[in-house]
């Protein structure tokens, strides 16, 4: 009695393992026929255990194979091994004709004595692992898609990289070198094998590389490095761009002096912060620049029209004497320029050029300036002070504007010029120069003589050479070489690339009649470039004064003060129709010449030159 209970109660610990381990249960009488299955056989066929107890096992659990494209006759032949391993292909058909997705294998149960006694089917439900089968599928071909678009990408940033057609090199905050491009080793001379892990003043030659005084690897730097100072910018978050620059590099051992455009921006590659800056070798664009601006400039003017190349050959004739210049012409027009470039040019370009503006002080005032005062002539004047005339001693004095001079002024000024001896204002002691007068006046000097405004013997001490310095609307041609070079001074000074003049802006530039001469192009251009974003000056970014307007718009034209029907009429007889000759004659380009004919219904002329 004691084994049967100990037997019941180890059938029913049996039961409870095989319900809850699940895993489908059923177990076959040798004939075939269900003589036990658990909660999750019921599960997945449908059956309940009473009902499907002493029915034949493929009537209650059917299995479809998909690999055989059969259904199983006779579940002890079921063998699907490796059990457990997901999407085996089978299917179960549950009683009520649902499908669901299992693995399982059937094996006999023998006695002691090697007698079969039983068969036991065991099997899963599988649909939740080929769901999680088919998304790890999913995940990896994306995953390996993504791959192969990355790989994608760094071929193409590598062959970006290699060929950019500017100097590439990546460097961490310590300034040491984790990259460089072709274009960086044929312009240094070194390759990136060579550069790598090296601070970048090794890589670029500089000449304190290698010792604690290069910044590179060591924090900071005595020296104004301007490529330390943009890595150290960068990483703080500023921006380096386009910064105009010349650096001395030294080259397979030579030193070479090269402007160079650098700048900067920052990124995380394989999650290390990097700076990456942007050499362009500039060299070769600004020599030729230069090569082409030597046969139009002087000092600091340029200018190829046939009045300013006669001005430059005159400054050089004259640069050598030391005879007194007046230089006239409209304000803004750059006498200032012409009188430095007599100095510079000249033997006292050793010594002080000073000018003096006669006309913005009062006569008090301006008699101290240009002489001087002892200490006590006035209110204030504490101590001796030197007046320009005494600083300018040895050197060349610049007298501008000096037709505002009053008549006692002109007096005093004319002694200087004929003992070149003169007083402090409140002074005793009489004090010898040795200057060189140059004068400027945008007045009619001799007419000012002529009416008894400006002396006659001052006046020729002031003018023993006279300079012409021309108009801009006399010289439209030097217009846009006038503006490459302002633009070219604007960039320099703020370091940045040289601004392109669109067409239609230079076509505008070219028919503005320029009251204000180069001094007002300045002005203008100034303006244009704090307007244009970008590297091109548009019409849009002229001030409004300037105004443009499509070259087909006959009403509201803005026309040359000098043109009238008549007057190209005239041009056009006296040249024969030749419309360019004609444009010449009235001082205007050729493109304001045909704008006005369009207004004017003129008919065509029969040739362009």
């Amino acid at each position: 009695m004691a084994k049967a209970t100990v037997m019941v109660e180890r059938e029913r610990w049996l039961h409870s393992i095989l319900d809850n381990i699940g895993v489908g249960v059923l177990t076959l009488d040798p004939g075939g026929r269900v003589t036990f299955m658990n909660g999750v056989a019921e599960t997945i066929t449908g059956w309940d255990a009473p009902a499907a107890l002493g029915l034949p096992a493929a009537q209650v659990l059917r299995v479809w194979d998909a690999n055989a494209e059969k259904e199983i006759e006779d579940l002890r032949e079921w063998h699907s091994p490796p059990f457990m391993e997901c999407g085996r292909g089978e299917v179960a058909i549950s009683r009520a004709g649902g499908r669901i997705a299992v693995e399982g294998t059937c094996a006999p149960v023998k006695d002691e004595a090697g007698s079969l006694v039983s068969y036991a089917c065991a099997f899963r439900d599988i649909s939740s692992c080929i769901e999680a089968h088919e998304r790890l599928k999913t995940t990896i071909a994306s995953l390996n898609f993504a791959n192969t678009r990355l790989n994608q990408q760094k071929e193409l940033f590598e062959s970006l990289f290699k060929s950019m057609p500017c100097g590439v090199v990546a460097v961490d905050k310590y300034g040491v070198v984790h990259a460089m491009n072709p274009y960086l080793e044929r312009l240094l001379g070194t390759s990136a094998e060579e550069a790598m892990n090296l601070p970048m003043g090794a890589v670029f030659g500089c000449i304190n590389a290698g010792t604690e005084k290069c910044g590179c690897g060591h924090g900071k730097c005595p020296h104004d490095c301007s490529f330390w100072t943009s890595v150290q910018e960068a990483f703080l978050g500023s921006k380096t761009d386009r910064l105009q620059m010349e650096h001395d590099f030294i080259i397979r051992g030579i030193k070479k002096t090269l402007r160079i455009s650098l700048s900067t921006a920052t990124g995380r590659p394989e999650g290390e912060a990097l700076c990456f800056l942007l050499v362009e070798d500039r060299t070769e664009l600004h020599t030729l620049r230069k090569v082409l601006r030597q046969d139009a400039s002087f000092g600091n003017m340029v200018g190829r029209d046939q009045s300013m190349q006669e001005l430059f050959e005159t400054i050089r004739e004259v640069a050598d004497s030391d005879v007194s210049v007046l230089i006239q012409g409209e304000s803004g027009t750059g006498k200032e320029l012409v009188a430095m470039a007599l100095h510079e040019n000249g033997p006292r370009k050793g010594g002080r050029f000073i000018a003096v503006n006669c006309g913005a002080l009062p006569d008090g005032l301006l008699e101290s300036e240009l002489f001087g005062y002892a200490k006590g002539a006035f209110t204030g004047a504490y101590k001796d002070k030197k007046g320009r005339f005494e600083l300018a001693d040895g050197g060349t004095i610049f007298l501008d504007e000096v037709g505002e001079l009053s008549q006692a002024m002109q007096v005093k000024l004319l002694r200087v010029l004929q003992s070149g001896t003169f007083e402090r204002v409140g002074g005793e002691e009489t004090i010898k120069v040795d200057v060189r007068v140059l004068s400027a006046t945008n007045r009619d000097l001799p007419r000012e003589v002529a009416e008894g405004r400006f002396r006659r013997d001052l006046f020729y001490r002031l003018c023993v050479v006279p300079i012409l310095v021309p108009p801009l609307r006399g010289r439209r041609g030097d217009i846009p070489l006038i503006a490459e070079h302002i633009l070219g001074r604007i960039a320099l000074t703020h370091k940045r690339d040289v601004q392109r003049i669109a067409p239609e802006t230079l076509a505008c530039l070219m028919d503005h009649p320029w009251p204000g001469n180069v001094r007002e192009l300045e002005n203008v251009l100034q303006y244009a470039s704090i307007k244009s974003h970008g590297n091109v000056i548009e019409p849009a970014h002229l001030p409004s004064a300037l105004a443009c307007i499509s070259p087909g718009l006959a009403q509201g034209i803005r026309r040359p003060p000098r043109l009238s029907a008549n007057a190209v009429a005239s041009a056009l007889k006296d040249t024969k129709g030749n419309r360019l000759r004609a444009a010449r004659t009235l001082g205007v380009s050729r493109a304001t010449f045909y704008r006005f004919l369009s207004t004017i219904n003129e008919p065509r002329a029969t040739q362009d030159s």
